[in-house]
């Protein structure tokens, strides 16, 4: 789903201003792809409040930083446990 709306080879002779920015906000579906988890268990993070997420009327959105942050508690948890 996330590679069907962003398809971008970068190239050392590319420039910054040539690759086209990412959303800010993704669906809850988008930030299941990029994290690499289903979308059940992505809205069971959420309801346990590690990823958190904002309200947009009805549609529920990641922004990408928290979708870092999550990936973060994720390795932090990982080396706690080591």
């Amino acid at each position: 789903m996330y590679s069907q709306l962003v398809e971008v080879s970068v190239s050392a002779s590319v420039t910054e201003a040539a690759v086209p920015a990412l959303p800010r906000l993704c669906s809850v579906e988008v930030a299941a792809e990029l994290l690499g988890i289903g979308r059940t268990a992505t809205y069971d993070e959420i309801r346990l409040g590690r990823l958190r997420t904002v309200r947009r009327g009805r549609r529920r959105l990641v922004p990408v930083e928290w979708i870092d942050e999550y990936v973060e508690l994720l390795k932090h948890e990982a080396d706690t446990a080591a």
